[in-house]
C-alpha cells in the first residue's frame, strides 16, 4: 500500500516540475514579426532615343478614259517615280509598294470614276513608301518624286530600329521612381518601407515624329530643296509596385 502512494506522489512531482519549465519556454519565443500594411506606388520614365530609319510615303494619281487605261497610266507613273528615286542612290527594295490603309485596301489600288458631261474618267489612286537610313537624301526624294508627277507626300515617319538598351534604362528609372514614392508613403505614416511585393511594367507605345508635306507646301518652295529634320524619339515606360510597410524598431 505504501508503494503505491509513493509511486504516485514521485509521477505527481515530475508532472509539477516539467510544467514551469514548459511555462518559460513559451513565454520566451518571440512572436514573429508582421508587416503593419503595404503601399501601392507607380513611377514613369522617358528616355531619348535617336532614329535611325525615316519612311517618307509617296501617294500619286492617274486618269483614263477606261480603268485599263487610268491602270496604265498609273502603273507608268509609278515606273517612272521609282526610276528617278532609285538613281538618287536608293536601293529597289528600299522602295516596297504602300496599299491604301484598311485591310480592304491592303496593297491594292484605289479605282474611281468620275462623270463629267458626256465623258466619264476612270482615276486610278496609289502610294508607295521609300525606307532610308542616310537622312540626307529624305529632302531629295522627296523634291523628286514631287517632279515625277506625285501628288502628295502624306508624312515623314522616323523610327528607332533597337530601342532595347533605352527600353531597359527607362524601366530602371521608373522602378527608382516607384519606389521613392511608396518609401515617401511610407515615411509619412510613420512606418518604414519593407520588401518589395510585386513589381511589374506595362510599356508605352514610342512616340515618333512626323513631317507632313503636302503638294501645295512643296509647290511654295519651288526652287528651295525641301529639308526635313529628324525629330528626337522618346521611350517611355511604366513600372507599378507593392511594398511592405512596417512599423520602426
Amino acid at each position: 500500500m505504501y508503494s503505491g502512494i509513493r509511486n504516485s506522489i514521485l509521477i505527481a512531482t515530475a508532472v509539477a516540475v516539467a510544467t514551469p519549465a514548459a511555462a518559460r519556454t513559451q513565454i520566451a519565443a518571440p512572436a514573429p514579426a508582421q508587416p503593419a500594411s503595404e503601399v501601392r506606388a507607380s513611377g514613369n520614365a522617358t528616355v531619348s532615343v535617336t532614329p535611325d530609319l525615316a519612311v517618307v510615303t509617296i501617294q500619286f494619281s492617274a486618269s483614263g478614259k477606261t480603268p485599263a487605261l487610268a491602270g496604265r497610266a498609273g502603273a507608268a507613273r509609278a515606273a517612272a517615280i521609282r526610276r528617278a528615286i532609285e538613281a538618287l542612290g536608293v536601293p529597289r527594295d528600299s522602295i516596297p509598294t504602300k496599299g491604301r490603309a484598311g485591310w480592304w485596301w491592303a496593297n491594292r489600288s484605289e479605282m474611281q470614276f468620275r462623270k463629267e458631261m458626256r465623258d466619264t474618267i476612270y482615276v486610278t489612286n496609289d502610294q508607295f513608301s521609300v525606307r532610308l537610313h542616310d537622312f540626307e537624301l529624305i529632302g531629295r526624294v522627296i523634291d523628286t518624286a514631287l517632279a515625277e508627277g506625285a501628288q502628295t507626300i502624306s508624312n515623314v515617319e522616323f523610327l528607332a530600329t533597337n530601342t532595347s538598351a533605352a527600353t531597359i534604362m527607362a524601366i530602371k528609372q521608373a522602378a527608382e521612381q516607384a519606389r521613392a514614392y511608396a518609401a515617401a508613403i511610407a515615411e509619412a505614416s510613420g512606418l518604414t518601407l519593407g520588401r518589395a511585393i510585386d513589381l511589374s511594367t506595362d510599356a508605352q507605345q514610342m512616340m515618333f515624329g512626323r513631317e507632313a508635306m503636302s503638294l501645295g507646301m512643296a509647290m511654295a518652295k519651288q526652287a528651295d530643296a525641301t529639308e526635313v529634320v529628324a525629330p528626337e524619339l522618346k521611350v517611355t515606360m511604366t513600372v507599378q509596385g507593392r511594398w511592405e510597410m512596417v512599423v520602426p524598431r
